[in-house]
């Protein structure tokens, strides 16, 4: 496997694919891991389970219900103005009783203690289960941006599908690596989750005011830190896995700037600073 991935990362690196844009967006930076994964899987190295959820009708209209249904509620919550906004990971574990979030339980505290104004966007397991008690700080993460992430996703199929850039770069990854990683489909949804929620958080952030985003898994939510550099708001990552050489959403040999990439990390500790 790292092999492949030091072979992919040569291929970034020949073809200077984050110095592309469609729609004035880095495109590249989107969707690296998941094409780069497509073809782990593609050469058997890793598996679907790894990264994806179940295919099941029935329970993806269930959980796309749920998610409605909370999305439509948030549409009557006041967006408060706070100091500092995290969103924190789907998983949680139970510790004395309740839920947490492992990663955010003491950042919260922290910010409790030193009289931080803030508000923790919840995202939910599998997208439609809220494992946290609701709180007077907790607010949910869902919202109306998801219709557009589908809509703009079929009307812009075709464009994108027809793109030159694209086209060139799906040979070439079919010759070295006899996969693309099905690239035209995931750059399409990818995009139009940025823009979906690039606009309606800038429009989210201008209200709260926040000076501070602490976000886990930053790389899922690139329309956000687009969103909030575009406004003056400090982005700051939240460890929640072992970095390597080998995890492709730190790994960027040769690249200066690096698009959406937050502004900071905040390690687990010492040992992570060093290493790291």
């Amino acid at each position: 496997m790292k092999e492949v991935l030091n072979e992919f990362i040569n291929f970034e690196n020949e073809n200077k694919v984050f110095e592309y844009k469609i729609d004035d967006i880095y495109f590249w930076y989107l969707i690296r891991r998941r094409i780069s994964d497509n073809i782990l899987i593609s050469k058997k190295l890793i598996s679907t389970s790894d990264y994806t959820t179940g295919n099941n009708i029935v329970e993806k209209a269930l959980y796309f219900s749920k998610y409605l249904l909370n999305a439509f509620f948030n549409l009557f919550k006041k967006v408060p103005h706070v100091d500092e906004i995290i969103i924190n990971h789907p998983r949680k574990i139970i510790v004395d009783g309740k839920y947490i979030d492992i990663y955010t339980y003491y950042l919260e505290n922290d910010l409790r203690e030193k009289g931080i104004n803030f508000i923790t966007l919840d995202v939910p397991l599998n997208w439609h289960k809220h494992l946290l008690k609701k709180e007077k700080h907790i607010r949910y993460m869902e919202n109306f941006s998801i219709i557009k992430k589908i809509i703009f996703n079929k009307l812009n199929a075709k464009k994108i599908k027809q793109n030159e850039i694209l086209q060139k770069l799906s040979k070439q990854l079919i010759a070295k690596f006899g996969d693309d990683g099905n690239l035209i489909s995931v750059v399409n949804l990818e995009i139009q989750k940025f823009k979906a929620d690039y606009k309606y958080f800038k429009h989210f952030l201008k209200k709260a005011n926040p000076k501070k985003i602490s976000i886990v898994i930053s790389e899922v939510y690139p329309g956000i830190i687009a969103a909030a550099k575009e406004l003056g708001i400090e982005t700051v990552e939240i460890q929640h896995a072992v970095i390597t050489k080998e995890h492709l959403a730190y790994e960027y040999p040769n690249q200066k700037n690096i698009p959406y990439f937050p502004d900071k990390i905040r390690l687990f500790g010492e040992y992570w600073y060093d290493t790291v």
